[in-house]
């Protein structure tokens, strides 16, 4: 009986602790936790858009969300649109990646579609770049190289949760049960080199010609990764791989 009692008692103690660990996974202590990865984004933001940093704020809380929901909505629905990312779960080979890292580079192609009929995209353009190569370059190379840690590779082991960004997850309820709040400083390295990417491409782009190289430059990569998207969702479809 003495053994029983014992046994309850660590169980309560068990699930105690573990209500006490959901209580504190909230945005406001993963924000305060990840304060210096936060002041990393935001002195980025303001370095890539000076003159405009309230527009550059908004356009990175977008693409922020929509990265969000668009990755939600790949686990929804099963799709010519969802395709490589299913098949990027199933299988872990180098084809996986590679057209892991074209499908993330695609989304921009969205908006070159809207700059081409309204003459302009809504939101900062480099931001947009900024945010998308941001996302890629956390997933493929922070997570799925240098596995960081097992964030998102619990999104793997269980699809329906750890979409990220993290406080997004704990935001919309999404997170992993008994996941602790990331620490998300592994961000920061890839902030640096994508900022000072992005600001010599600015430079460049501060000369007429290389103005119109760049942009020329970039909407046939944007194509390209288009492409090869359609090019692999049929590899994928008529089981070449």
């Amino acid at each position: 009986m003495t053994n029983k009692i014992k046994k309850l008692e660590h169980q309560i103690k068990k699930l105690e602790a573990k209500i006490k660990q959901m209580e504190e996974i909230t945005v406001f202590n993963s924000i305060t936790k990840n304060w210096l990865s936060w002041a990393f984004i935001f002195i980025s933001i303001y370095c890539i858009t000076p003159n405009q940093y309230g527009f550059g704020i908004l356009s990175f809380f977008v693409m922020f969300f929509i990265s969000y929901y668009l990755h939600v909505e790949t686990h929804k629905k099963n799709t010519v649109f969802t395709l490589l990312h299913r098949y990027h779960h199933s299988n872990n080979n180098y084809f996986s990646h590679v057209t892991q890292c074209v499908l993330e580079l695609c989304f921009p192609f969205f908006f070159l579609v809207i700059y081409s009929i309204f003459g302009t995209i809504l939101l900062d353009k480099w931001i947009i770049l900024f945010s998308v190569v941001f996302y890629s370059s956390i997933h493929n190379i922070n997570y799925s190289y240098f596995h960081v840690n097992k964030i998102h590779s619990l999104h793997h082991t269980h699809p329906f949760t750890n979409y990220g960004p993290d406080v997004c997850d704990i935001l919309f309820g999404t997170k992993h049960e008994g996941d602790p709040i990331e620490n998300t400083n592994h961000y920061i390295p890839n902030i640096i080199v994508i900022t000072l990417c992005i600001l010599g491409l600015k430079q460049l782009c501060n000369h007429e010609t290389f103005n119109t190289v760049c942009f020329k430059s970039i909407s046939y990569f944007l194509i390209s990764c288009v492409l090869i998207y359609l090019g692999a969702s049929a590899t994928i479809f008529y089981g070449f791989v």
